[in-house]
């Protein structure tokens, strides 16, 4: 309890400035992803009495915007200035586009009379962790010094309405693995309108090199786990107590590329010759057929492998529960390459769509990852997680009249507010 006092405390005092009842503001949340950069603006009202307004008005990728090495942690070790001007500059370039458009269009609260101070946060997560530090802490201070630099040099007479800040602390680092997975259940729950009620979804959110779960319980949960965390939350009228965990090394990439070593390793690709390389490793892989089963065995070895206490507390606290999920990310998109119309499926339809997706020889370079991709996935919803009939699979989910999708910083922009 004590930690989590000392999170909120950093959060209060560091992160967010004393913000006005119900108004408006703006602020950019710089997602440095294992494989890509994703920039996103969201416009929110803040008044303590309710639950706050967030929209995200833009968003836009590095892959967007074809960068050829979207993703922060790939300037681990190269020139300072290469991480300003190759990557962020792209995304900066744009938000400024966008935002001296919107004032004059749909957003008048960014019109020269009303200067609103937008302030810029870069949080990185697993592709940016796995980094040493001595890697690690040079690409942030590129990055900070970039955007710190670019902030101080803003031409207001181009744009008026509005100005970028940033901090000299805490505004570029890693972005603590158990906060990204409760971020991504605020953004879930808040994008589902479920916290003016008060029966929440849990969320899954799968990565390249990490696995995050966040859900709400009335059962309390003894142990010590670093990769979990417990958070009491009052959002509206309503109290929850999360529990909510982020896994190192259970991400499809990572789960992929540690397979590469087992021996029962082609059965979990089509028909086919094909080289694979998977991060900082390649294998040759000849496979005479697809074959579901084996490949379950062969990562539930590699789950055997890995096991971590948090993966086993938190199947074991969900036995008898009845809570619907909501899968996303790298879920959402393996799901997609083998069905994209079902949103809901069930263990038998989910395990028969991957066969019957999988059985004839395929030569594309998607078929190297989306068959292993989803068989571990089905390993991890049906077999780890016993989540049959109860969880769903999207990335968009419908908010007011628009579509959203869903993302860790509108998580981060509510836990904020929720917080003051």
């Amino acid at each position: 309890m004590k930690k989590i006092y000392q999170v909120l405390f950093f959060l209060v005092l560091s992160t967010w400035a004393i913000i006005a009842a119900a108004d408006t503001s703006y602020i950019i949340y710089i997602d440095a992803g294992s494989t890509d950069t994703r920039l996103h603006i969201y416009k929110y009202i803040y008044d303590p009495s309710k639950i706050p307004e967030i929209t995200n008005i833009h968003t836009v990728s590095a892959k967007d915007l074809k960068n050829t090495s979207p993703a922060l942690s790939s300037f681990a070790g190269k020139s300072d200035k290469k991480v300003g001007e190759d990557l962020l500059k792209g995304l900066l370039d744009d938000a400024e586009e966008f935002l001296k458009a919107a004032s004059l269009e749909t957003e008048p609260e960014l019109q020269s009379g009303s200067q609103k101070n937008i302030n810029i946060f870069l949080l990185g997560t697993a592709g940016m962790r796995l980094l040493p530090a001595l890697l690690r802490d040079p690409t942030y201070n590129a990055a900070k010094e970039y955007v710190k630099t670019r902030c101080d040099k803003q031409d207001l007479s181009l744009h008026p309405g509005f100005k970028f800040e940033t901090q000299e602390k805490n505004n570029f680092e890693n972005l603590e693995p158990k906060l990204e997975a409760l971020y991504g259940w605020l953004d879930v729950n808040y994008l589902a309108g479920k916290f003016e009620k008060q029966d929440t979804m849990g969320s899954i959110d799968m990565g390249g090199a990490s696995l995050e779960i966040a859900y709400a319980t009335d059962t309390e949960i003894k142990g010590d786990d670093k990769n979990m965390g417990f958070y009491n939350l009052h959002i509206g009228q309503n109290d929850y107590k999360v529990i909510a965990a982020s896994i190192p090394g259970l991400g499809h990439e990572e789960s992929r590329k540690s397979i590469l070593d087992m021996s029962n390793r082609n059965f979990c690709f089509p028909a086919g010759m094909y080289n694979v390389k998977i991060v900082d490793k390649s294998a040759q892989i000849q496979s005479s057929g697809f074959d579901l089963g084996i490949c379950k065995t062969v990562y539930d070895e590699f789950l055997s492998k890995n096991a971590v206490l948090a993966m086993t507390t938190i199947s074991d606290n969900l036995k008898g529960k009845i809570i619907q999920f909501m899968a996303y990310s790298g879920i959402y998109k393996a799901w997609q390459a083998i069905d994209s119309a079902v949103v809901a499926p069930e263990q038998e339809v989910f395990n028969k769509k991957i066969t019957d997706a999988c059985a004839a020889p395929r030569s594309s370079t998607a078929a190297q990852s989306y068959c292993p991709n989803a068989t571990y996935i089905s390993e991890i919803l049906f077999n780890k997680l016993n989540l049959n009939k109860r969880v769903l699979i999207s990335n968009i989910m419908l908010y007011g009249n628009s579509k959203q999708h869903i993302d860790w910083p509108l998580g981060a922009v509510l836990y904020g507010l929720i917080i003051l």
